[in-house]
């Protein structure tokens, strides 16, 4: 099996950030980054909820393909909800 590279997994994660921060930028209301607070941290909120089930999921399908890709990538999962 070929190895992938992490790099697209980074850019999956990094796209919601990369989006507000062009929301930020390019809006001109004075309380954008008030507004902005809420699905930064209901996206944060969600990614490690994500990252905490990750182990129960690779215990549950121990053999599954998906759930070995999981456990291997967990920690760029918990980066991104940190960040």
């Amino acid at each position: 099996m070929q190895k992938r590279s992490p790099y697209w997994l980074w850019a999956l994660l990094t796209a919601p950030a990369a989006l507000w921060s062009y929301e930020a930028m390019s809006s001109d209301n004075a309380r954008i980054f008030h507004i902005l607070v809420h699905p930064t941290g209901e996206w944060a909120a969600r990614a490690l909820i994500l990252t905490m089930m990750i182990s129960p999921l690779v215990l549950l399908f121990r053999n599954a393909g998906w759930a070995r890709w999981l456990r291997k990538n967990r920690r760029y999962f918990g980066v991104a909800a940190f960040g």
